[in-house]
């Protein structure tokens, strides 16, 4: 894997590919602009101006602030920026997180390309999603094994996209992983479940942090055991799942992408919920159900989506573990009739949807409960009854902005418009778009970094 990620060009890259690639910088980017302001972020950005070695002549540049910060530290601030509001894709796990924030601080700091930006994302999204679905079925439950399941897939994934915008050979990139999978902090589940403010260090800006570092030093020659993902004695794999399909890591490369089909969201809060929230939309709609005539809601989800966004709360409703509880959101959605927005997790909308006896209702009306044998990640099964006894049934597979439900290219510049407008002017709004459309084209990725500074 690590040799057809250092071989790819981007002449083997299809048009289709990159195309998506584009789509998915350009919505990426937005969410980077639109998490800016967020409180947690600001103290995330203040720490790191204190702990980074700023400047040089390799610095990138931290979105909309325009502070220059060492590549690795300006790829995992602006990684957390890109996740905080959960309007990140979910195409290949969380990889955009990877390969938008690395890709623009390698290439701003060492003056690359369009081409070469583009051609890195591609190839990381196969790196990323692959070293995933190695294991995904095979993950160790949140009771026994409580470690974000990206953890490992993003950290290589960032080493190895670092390794390629540097330059490093097959042996370097594989060196590069094994450092950066070294390097890969404990990243404890519970943060997201309860919502933590560190939430988008968890499942980010770490291990985008630990990836790009650990090319950084294998580019200086650093070594690590060329086994620390699989090895009996305490590698990572070990850690999480009990067993993996390794064959899966080159399978079709080439010939498959996982850009083929991305996973994008229209709903601020985890991936796992929105094909209920679109699923139950359409339900009304079709057999003309009004809100105040639902009896009761039971949705069943897969292993992974049950664990953590319909399995009990623990400890009270938290503003960010808020994005991660379905009955919460799904409750919101059904009543705004609207896709979810970033403030309708705040703490303000969470005291009032829940001091309202309405609301609270139909929040305790909607159940929840493991499936294992639904296939589809993020699929679910719901049975939506009504008071005067009808009941009707559906199973949702894709969400809007999945499988066969993509978004088109307008709906994904409004929803770019929608969020870089929060902070950037529409001059630089509209720029951005352009220049991303025609990245390709760009002979400096720091053409396009400058525009994201306020």
């Amino acid at each position: 894997m690590a040799k057809w990620a250092t071989d790819l060009g981007y002449e083997d890259i299809p048009e289709a590919i990159a195309h998506q690639a584009r789509m998915s910088l350009l919505d990426t980017i937005g969410c980077v602009v639109a998490g800016f302001s967020h409180p947690d972020n600001q103290n995330i950005l203040s720490a790191d101006r204190e702990l980074s070695a700023a400047g040089g002549k390799n610095a990138a540049t931290v979105a909309v602030s325009g502070d220059p910060l060492s590549v690795p530290a300006a790829a995992k601030v602006n990684s957390c920026l890109a996740s905080i509001l959960e309007l990140d894709d979910n195409t290949a796990g969380h990889a955009s997180l990877v390969t938008v924030p690395v890709g623009l601080a390698v290439a701003e700091a060492y003056h690359l390309s369009g081409r070469d930006l583009i051609t890195s994302m591609v190839s990381t999204y196969e790196v990323v999603g692959r070293v995933l679905d190695s294991v995904f079925d095979t993950l160790k439950p949140y009771s026994e094994c409580a470690i974000v399941p990206i953890a490992a897939p993003n950290t290589i994934g960032a080493a190895a996209q670092t390794a390629k915008l540097l330059g490093l050979d097959t042996e370097g990139t594989f060196d590069a992983i094994n450092v950066g999978l070294t390097f890969l902090p404990f990243s404890p589940m519970v943060n997201a479940k309860v919502g933590s403010q560190v939430k988008p260090l968890l499942f980010s800006g770490w291990h985008v942090y630990a990836g790009s570092f650990g090319a950084m030093y294998a580019k200086a020659g650093l070594t690590a055991a060329n086994d620390s993902y699989e090895s009996e004695y305490g590698g990572y794999l070990r850690s999480v799942a009990t067993s993996w399909n390794a064959e899966v890591l080159t399978e079709g490369l080439g010939q498959s992408w996982h850009l083929d089909a991305p996973n994008r969201k229209r709903h601020a809060c985890c991936g796992y919920i929105h094909s209920s929230i679109d699923g139950c939309w359409d339900m009304l709609r079709e057999h003309h159900i009004a809100i105040d005539s639902i009896a009761r809601i039971h949705v069943d989800l897969p292993r992974d989506a049950f664990g953590l966004v319909g399995s009990p709360l623990l400890g009270d409703l938290t503003p960010r573990g808020a994005q991660f509880y379905l009955p919460y959101v799904l409750a919101v959605g059904l009543v705004e009739n609207r896709p979810i927005l970033p403030a309708d997790t705040c703490a303000e909308a969470l005291d009032r949807h829940l001091a309202n006896p309405n609301f609270a209702r139909l929040m305790e009306s909607i159940g929840v409960s493991l499936d294992p044998d639904i296939s589809g990640r993020f699929s679910c099964r719901l049975q939506l009854i009504t008071k005067d006894g009808r009941e009707y049934k559906s199973f949702v597979q894709d969400a809007v902005g999945r499988g066969e439900r993509q978004f088109t290219v307008q709906e994904v510049e409004e929803k770019f418009h929608t969020l870089a407008s929060t902070e950037l002017n529409n001059d630089a709004v509209d720029q951005i778009v352009e220049m991303v459309h025609n990245i390709e084209q760009v002979e400096d990725v720091s053409e396009l970094t400058t525009l994201l500074k306020r």
